[in-house]
């Protein structure tokens, strides 16, 4: 009598996140087949002799059923979730072989056979990620830009010309203080730009950006005899 043995899979279940089926390798399931005159190959399964409602659920209707612990309540969402990450995770990486990376060339008009055309693609792509980023970074240094910190430096650096370094821990009225000592014949001028400085950097509310102008203009006038 021709026989054969037919392995493939029986079960799985519906993952509701991911709208697709999850066949694992615990539902891989081997059975035979005979001949007959007249039907044609049928199936006989030992199986179903000894656990008949192994062989005779679908996909759907064991997902339905419950099956497993984690197959229930909330731990069913859980599991989807996680299996959906796994899936996604060997579609886009996994699975990014040669072959996917030509056709996703193909799809938007790059032949991966012209070595010209592809240099010319990968350098375009270059620059355009080099100029991406310089933007990016400087939306960033702009975005955390402290306009009276940076006139406050100016000043500092400024004064560090004239021979007064400030110090790393030194603050702005320690450092005010020593430079007009410093510097007798700009004394009135750098106490004002001192006391102004502390007035608007510790302030219980954030200093108008017009008082912020109105001392970056005057410690930028402050020269040194």
């Amino acid at each position: 009598m021709p026989a054969r043995v037919v392995v493939g899979f029986q079960g799985g279940y519906f993952n509701l996140s991911g709208n697709y089926y999850a066949v694992r390798r615990s539902d891989a399931h081997a059975w035979t087949e005979i001949w007959i005159a007249g039907e044609g190959w049928v199936r006989v399964d030992p199986t179903a002799a000894v656990a008949p409602e192994r062989v005779s659920r679908d996909a759907r209707q064991a997902f339905e059923a419950g099956g497993t612990w984690y197959e229930r309540g909330w731990l069913a969402g859980v599991r989807d979730r996680f299996d959906l990450v796994g899936y996604w995770w060997t579609q886009a990486v996994v699975q990014f072989s040669a072959i996917r990376q030509r056709s996703l060339l193909e799809d938007v008009g790059i032949d991966i056979d012209d070595g010209r055309q592809l240099a010319f693609t990968l350098l375009g792509a270059a620059v355009l990620a080099l100029a991406l980023a310089a933007l990016v970074g400087g939306w960033r240094r702009r975005a955390g830009r402290d306009p009276l910190r940076d006139a406050w430096r100016d000043w500092c650096a400024r004064l560090a010309k004239a021979g007064i370094v400030r110090a790393p821990a030194e603050g702005p009225q320690d450092f005010g203080a020593r430079a007009a000592a410093a510097l007798p014949a700009h004394a009135d001028a750098i106490a004002s730009l001192t006391h102004g400085y502390v007035a608007l950097r510790y302030a219980l509310l954030a200093p108008e950006p017009a008082a912020i102008a109105d001392w970056r203009q005057r410690s930028r006038a402050f020269r040194v005899r």
